[in-house]
């Protein structure tokens, strides 16, 4: 009579003792995830994240979307975030925006308030200088172009435009010039600015030497002008009339 045998579990060749001597225990089979347990879990844990979003993210600090802007480090203060810096002048009230690179020259002296260099031999410089009576007025405008005129068109410069402008509400002439350097033989090219408020004229002076510098730095010249700002005159205020030395 034939016995069933039921056949022995192969052998994988590795040795798995047991505690009584028998024949070797198979190795145990790999547990599968089936997939209606693996959506239970994701879904539990998207459970999980929707309570802690609603009940702690609001102490956890400032969202993805708000975070680059209060982590950025604010610019130091008179810093503009584009590089420029503010320049106050505390004892004449003008303001203005320059690039931070540009270098000082000199201390404000006199009626000299502010002389930069952008590099090289070019150069920026605000004066202030106190005047009789007031421009407010075109015809005033044109009754002091003879005192402009002196400073703007000296021996030696050769004046290629002059024009009448107004800047911040201040009234003023504008001269584009050019002259050649006698000590370094070296072209320099000239913009500036006579603007008038209440007793007062300001003259800013954008040099570039060589000339060839100035379409590079004209961009940063027009910023600069278009930031100038001076202190209204007080009522009743009268500016000093200088004296010969000072002319």
């Amino acid at each position: 009579m034939a016995v069933d045998v039921e056949p022995a579990p192969r052998s994988s060749g590795a040795h798995h003792d047991t505690p009584d001597g028998g024949r070797p225990v198979p190795p145990v089979a790999r547990r599968r995830w089936s997939p209606r347990r693996i959506l239970l879990i994701v879904a539990l844990m998207a459970a999980l994240l929707a309570v802690l979003l609603l009940t702690g993210g609001a102490d956890e600090g400032p969202t993805a979307e708000n975070r680059s802007a209060e982590d950025a480090v604010p610019p130091p203060a008179g810093m503009l975030e584009d590089g420029f810096v503010v320049f106050t002048d505390a004892e004449t009230g003008i303001t203005l925006q320059h690039p931070e690179s540009w270098v000082p020259l000199a201390r404000p002296e006199g009626t000299r308030r502010l002389l930069l260099t952008p590099g090289g031999d070019s150069s920026v410089s605000v004066r202030v200088e106190p005047i009789e009576g007031t421009v407010e007025t075109p015809e005033q405008l044109v009754e002091i172009q003879a005192v402009t005129d002196r400073i703007a068109a000296a021996e030696g410069v050769q004046v290629v435009k002059r024009e009448p402008v107004e800047i911040n509400g201040m009234l003023g002439i504008s001269y584009l010039s050019r002259f050649t350097d006698e000590a370094s033989g070296t072209k320099v090219a000239n913009a500036q600015y006579f603007l008038f408020q209440g007793n007062t004229m300001y003259i800013l002076l954008f040099q570039a030497a060589p000339e060839e510098q100035f379409d590079r730095l004209a961009p940063q010249f027009n910023r600069v002008l278009a930031s100038f700002r001076a202190p209204p005159p007080a009522p009743g205020a009268e500016a000093p009339v200088p004296t010969a030395a000072e002319k």
